[in-house]
């Protein structure tokens, strides 16, 4: 275990394919409740994104992660409504201006991760 065992156990992922975080979720026990994107590269629609809404009243996720080269449309959206908050993610070292070598990346990640559960 990472020590981080109550950091975050739901999300909602913004992507489809590829998984942005797999090694990120299987570390900290994350738990992908569903995907904003219906299908890879295919942005989603409003029915979809209703459909995820109504499914986040029984099951509902902590926050969602979106990488940093996404767009937010969709994320801040479904947020809004769903008074969840986004995270944006670094994806790769550079991927923020805090994450210049590979520590520097895990700890902005963990930073923003704490920060949305505040």
């Amino acid at each position: 275990n990472c020590g981080y065992p109550w950091l975050l156990r739901v999300c909602i992922r913004d992507r489809v394919q590829p998984r942005p975080f797999p090694y990120l979720a299987a570390w900290l026990g994350l738990k992908e409740r569903g995907a904003l994107e219906p299908k890879a590269g295919v942005g989603p629609g409003s029915a979809h994104l209703a459909c995820i809404l109504e499914r986040q009243k029984a099951t509902s996720a902590k926050m969602i992660l979106r990488p940093a080269y996404t767009r937010p449309t969709a994320s801040d959206w479904f947020g809004e409504r769903a008074r969840i908050p986004v995270v944006v993610l670094p994806f790769t070292v550079g991927g923020s201006a805090e994450a210049t070598d590979l520590f520097a990346l895990f700890d902005d990640t963990l930073r923003r991760l704490l920060a949305g559960l505040k």
